[in-house]
């Protein structure tokens, strides 16, 4: 009689563990964040769209202001054309919020500066990101941003 009781016991706590060393801190989320917005500013500045979508899943979503995309190959072709006009882009990190051991939710501000035929201008909005566990690393499965101020030519401010 005791053997099933400790086999149950055992169990429990087997089971419990994995799901104990799973447990992800406010503090390490935020971590695991910031060195993937590091990572994105940083190809960005490169204009390598290529390391900018490796941080996406394969069937990744992004909601742009013109459109949405599917996978990671549509979000690497947007941002390889995004990047011929787009410079200067800062990334802010602001909200950080853990669903589970395996997903991160994250909010912040964007800045930059776009190419228009009349010149460069300002432009900045904001981001949401969800970032799922992929294996060992973290990717984006979800991005979505908008432009708070619309790129406004030169000509047209005066």
């Amino acid at each position: 009689m005791k053997s099933p009781v400790l086999l149950t016991i055992l169990l429990a706590i087997g089971l419990a563990m994995p799901a104990a060393a799973q447990q992800l801190s406010e503090q390490d989320a935020r971590k695991i964040v910031q060195n993937l917005v590091d990572t994105w500013e940083k190809a960005a500045q490169m204009k390598d769209a290529a390391a900018i979508a490796a941080l996406y899943t394969e069937d990744a979503v992004r909601v742009t202001p013109d459109g949405i995309l599917y996978g990671r190959a549509a979000v690497e072709k947007n941002l390889a054309e995004g990047l011929k006009v787009f410079s200067n882009i800062k990334l802010k990190l602001d909200q950080v919020h853990i669903v589970n051991g395996g997903t991160i939710l994250s909010t912040g501000m964007w800045s930059g500066t776009v190419q228009t035929p009349n010149g460069a201008v300002p432009a900045n909005g904001f981001w949401g990101v969800t970032d799922v566990k992929d294996g060992s690393t973290w990717k984006a499965s979800l991005d979505v941003y908008n432009m708070a101020t619309p790129p406004t030519p030169p000509e047209a401010k005066k």
